[in-house]
């Protein structure tokens, strides 16, 4: 599954179920250095604040956090690009879930 990004709402918030729970996500972009962090709540309580986006690493890397699903990760992947910016995000880099 891929979790579509819109940028022309960013800074925006959404709702989405992944393995049965559903979280809430909010996507903000950094315009100075290019790159896009992500907010993670559960029942309005913070799981992560500010967790930059980097190519091919988990979302949920460093994060331990018995409300996270096992099995349950979020990377961002691209088959052609070396990092995520402004101009591939969403088109040719997607946020990957795997369950």
């Amino acid at each position: 599954m891929i979790i579509p990004i819109n940028k022309d709402d960013i800074p925006y918030r959404f709702d989405i179920e992944l393995a049965g729970v559903v979280f809430t996500f909010e996507i903000d972009y950094n315009v100075s250095y290019d790159f896009f962090s992500v907010d993670m709540h559960l029942d309005g309580e913070p799981i992560f604040l500010g967790k930059k986006l980097v190519l091919n690493q988990s979302l949920f890397a460093e994060v331990v956090d018995t409300r996270i699903p096992e099995g349950l990760d979020i990377i961002p992947k691209s088959s052609t690009e070396q990092r995520i910016s402004w101009d591939n995000f969403g088109d040719k880099v997607q946020l990957e879930v795997i369950e």
